[in-house]
């Protein structure tokens, strides 16, 4: 009896506690699902797909749960709609607000690893081992100073490894 008393309480604090604001992620959803095809059956076969897939279920929890309250305790809602640019953009579009660390984890600084990502993103579609060599002439020895695969190309590099090939860089300039 109590816990049932206990799981009903649960629910219904879930269910009713959150930080009232817009429904971004959903009305997104929605607003894309309406676009889909110009076809009105096209366009119900998808709302019918995107709710056996939860889409529209979890865009809205992570409305009431997460967004409306970061925007309730920090002033912005991280999903803003289009009407929010001036002018409105012709495409659906979403601007995501993150704050950024005082210092990059490992600590590196914000000009070496600005110049690693820029040396690293510069090049199409290029391995590091080859678009690092416009930062440095052997960039094998840095990636394996900062235990990061030679052949993997930037997009599958995290930003913590980022940090820890910019501190080996930073360190290598500096011992120069």
């Amino acid at each position: 009896m109590n816990k049932t008393i206990t799981a009903l309480a649960l629910a219904a604090t879930l269910g009713t506690t959150s930080c009232i604001g817009p429904d971004n992620a959903h009305d997104s959803v929605a607003s894309w699902n309406s676009r889909v095809s110009e076809s009105k059956f096209v366009n119900e076969l998808v709302f019918l797909g995107l709710h056996i897939v939860p889409v529209y279920q979890i865009a809205l929890l992570g409305d009431r749960l997460i967004f409306n309250s970061i925007e309730f305790w920090g002033g912005e809602n991280p999903i803003s709609k289009p009407e929010a640019f001036t002018p409105p953009p012709k495409v659906s579009s979403a601007v995501v607000v993150f704050t950024p660390r005082e210092t990059p984890q490992p600590a590196c600084s914000v000009q070496a690893l600005g110049r690693v990502t820029a040396a690293a993103f510069g090049q199409r579609r290029k391995m590091l081992r080859q678009s690092l060599k416009t930062l440095v002439p052997n960039p094998e020895e840095l990636l394996d100073a900062a235990g990061i695969a030679p052949d993997l190309r930037a997009e599958r590099v995290g930003v913590r490894d980022f940090a820890k090939l910019a501190l080996v860089y930073e360190r290598s300039v500096a011992g120069r």
